[in-house]
């Protein structure tokens, strides 16, 4: 590769939120904390060169990974040729009926992080391991109340079990992000939402000063004076599912 096609690749990167985890001891980690069974369907999604996609390869019955980007997904054919339980597809993942799978990973891209976890909250699985902007778990992981509690911790929420399970530091990937990112380990409550009451929790804090009653006003007495952020994911989900929204 010249050096100019290089600078390409590097660019391309970037604009895309890619950057690929280099650090062997934080892949291991991910590893272990996807309690990948031999039995397993694994899903990952962002191949980059293969490297992790090989490793997961040593504890499933099958790994089905998806690349969007077809130099990485060319690289990462020839690092897994020999690996007889992978395949790997140069396609977007999002954009398809997938197969069952039991278990997800991904290094998300940084521009795609919302778009996955929407994604996920309409999949059945056994739990997935993500790695995500350190900005972009704190709105996950934030509770009620607080400034990062946003219509993504209502959804993420409803929908999973989540926990934080360590910082990665820049210096990890190449090329190195400008900020540090973060683990999670994902495992479903069994409540799958469908987009139209995604759509419904977005609208709803659209609007900071909304309350819960401006959306159900002949349950005021139930839902009182509380305004949208101070009121927790399971409140809110109900409200959307026993009621329509006020448009």
């Amino acid at each position: 590769m010249s050096e100019n096609e290089s600078i390409t690749t590097r660019k391309r990167r970037i604009e895309l939120g890619q950057h690929h985890l280099l650090d062997n001891r934080i892949i291991s980690e991910i590893i272990q904390a996807s309690k990948i069974k031999k039995e397993d369907v694994v899903l990952e999604l962002g191949t980059g060169n293969g490297h992790i996609t090989r490793q997961l390869s040593d504890y499933a019955k099958w790994v089905y990974s998806y690349e969007i980007d077809y130099r990485f997904y060319k690289t990462a054919k020839k690092n897994c040729f020999d690996r007889t339980n992978v395949n790997i597809y140069n396609l977007d993942l999002l954009e398809f009926e997938l197969p069952n799978f039991d278990v997800f990973i991904s290094n998300i891209p940084y521009s795609r992080s919302k778009q996955v976890i929407k994604w996920l909250c309409n999949k059945k699985f056994r739990n997935a391991v993500i790695m995500v902007q350190d900005e972009f778990a704190t709105k996950l992981l934030s509770h009620r109340g607080e400034k990062k509690f946003t219509a993504i911790s209502v959804i993420a929420q409803y929908c999973f079990k989540l926990e934080s399970l360590m910082e990665v530091p820049p210096d990890a990937f190449f090329p190195a992000p400008r900020v540090r990112s973060r683990i999670i380990r994902i495992t479903p409550r069994n409540k799958i939402i469908k987009g139209e009451s995604i759509a419904k929790v977005e609208q709803m804090f659209s609007n900071n000063k909304k309350k819960l009653s401006d959306y159900n006003p002949e349950g005021e007495q139930t839902v009182g004076k509380r305004k949208i952020r101070q009121t927790d994911p399971d409140a809110i989900m109900e409200l959307i599912v026993n009621s329509e929204i006020s448009r």
